[in-house]
């Protein structure tokens, strides 16, 4: 089946967030001096984002430096991509019996009610968090909320770019339009075929990575936000919106491209910075 070869153009996408992550690079200087560690060579506290050219030109530079990941794939990426690429084609094997289950398990008003509230997240609500965060910390004046605004508004924008453009060369069939989950459609065609992958749920774990980054010491946040970002992708399947593997991959999407995009930051402030 041709069409089946769409979905590892996504799957290429997805992953090239992976090495983005997982590649590190020691600074020049740090060879030169014993006590100059990765730890120093974080962002300081006072170097912050701006809404200006450079951010501009460092959004289109991050997004090209994540799509440009496998072609400097090492073992170990390999081994992450085909976890990902097992963990896609196990879950489509098991896809149609997983929405069987949710079928057989919705109209619970209790659970309806916090399917439909944690689907925000990976909605509007979820598109405008941190550009209303960055809107907060510009009439506050907190220039830390500002950054933490724009670096997390830009992995979700990213991230929406790369499941977009996927969604609409894949076209799988959405489990509401059919029951099976091996139903394609040619590349830019049936606009109700665009299910792989959940765009809601890339969104919410875009924005819990973004979260994680930002506040690496409060160890609260990373489990609740991943937690709420689960429960998000967890609602498109009872909802009936999104196969079990879609869910899947837009949760490898979200997470993995936010790494790079960090990444690719705090790469970035190393190289330009001087000692």
């Amino acid at each position: 089946m041709p069409r089946i070869y769409h979905l590892y153009i996504s799957l290429y996408l997805t992953i090239s967030g992976i090495t983005a992550y997982g590649q590190t690079e020691m600074h020049p200087q740090a060879s030169e001096n014993p006590y100059l560690t990765t730890d120093t060579l974080s962002e300081p506290n006072d170097e912050y984002e701006k809404l200006n050219k450079d951010f501009i030109v460092n959004g289109i530079q991050d997004f090209t430096y994540t799509l440009s990941r496998p072609a400097h794939w090492k073992q170990k990426d390999w081994l992450k991509f085909s976890a990902v690429i097992g963990g896609t084609g196990a879950l489509m094997l098991a896809d149609k019996e997983i929405r069987h289950f949710f079928l057989h398990n919705q109209n619970q008003s209790t659970v309806t009610a916090v399917a439909n509230g944690v689907k925000q997240m990976g909605d509007v609500y979820g598109l405008c968090a941190f550009p209303a965060v960055y809107v907060v910390g510009l009439a506050s004046g907190n220039k830390k909320m500002q950054s933490i605004g724009l670096r997390g508004s830009k992995a979700v924008v990213i991230s929406s770019t790369i499941f977009t453009l996927s969604k609409n060369i894949i076209r799988r069939g959405r489990p509401d339009v059919t029951d099976n989950p091996f139903d394609f459609a040619p590349p830019f065609s049936k606009v109700r075929y665009k299910s792989f992958p959940s765009g809601h749920t890339t969104i919410a774990f875009a924005i819990a990575t973004s979260l994680a980054e930002e506040f690496p010491d409060k160890k609260w946040i990373a489990p609740v936000a991943y937690t709420l970002a689960s429960m998000t992708g967890i609602s498109r399947l009872y909802h009936n919106r999104h196969w079990a593997s879609d869910v899947f991959i837009g949760a490898a999407l979200g997470h993995f491209v936010t790494k790079a995009v960090y990444h690719h930051h705090r790469k970035r402030h190393r190289l330009v910075r001087t000692y």
